[in-house]
């Protein structure tokens, strides 16, 4: 889906607990982005495979027009596996090229099979930016 030439640019992507938006559909929308990850680990006794359930992105676009296919792609780093390829909502840049537009997505469930460092990798056009995640075993 491409309805211009101008595919955005992936300029940045963090994974998180939650995204708030205050001032919906307004010019002067914010994001408000609780609880940045870099780990998580499933409670005591819970095996794997682990179900990651609650987790936010927050991803921003740049310098595009019209509306755009935006895929996530999670991968298991060391490795390299496919662990889940995801269709987000598509991108509706503005007709000016030089614009920002930011996003929340809720991500659905994503099994985890085992402990390790996984890659969440928004793609949209030919550009392409992730955010680590690493998945350990219960403390």
């Amino acid at each position: 889906m491409s309805a211009s030439p101008f595919a955005p640019v992936v300029r940045r992507v963090l994974l998180c607990r939650k995204v708030e938006v205050t001032n919906a559909g307004l010019p002067d929308q914010e994001y408000v982005i609780r609880g940045i990850l870099d780990t998580v680990r499933p409670l005591s006794g819970v095996p794997f495979p682990f179900l990651a359930r609650g987790l936010w992105m927050f991803v921003q676009f740049s310098d595009g027009q019209g509306v755009h296919s935006v895929k996530l792609r999670v991968f298991r780093e060391d490795d390299g596996t496919l662990v889940g390829d995801f269709t987000l909502p598509p991108i509706r840049m503005s007709r000016e090229r030089i614009s920002v537009v930011s996003r929340a997505y809720k991500l659905p469930e994503i099994p985890f099979r085992s402990p390790g460092v996984y890659e969440f990798r928004v793609v949209c056009g030919e550009s392409v930016a992730a955010d680590t995640l690493r998945v350990e075993t219960a403390v």
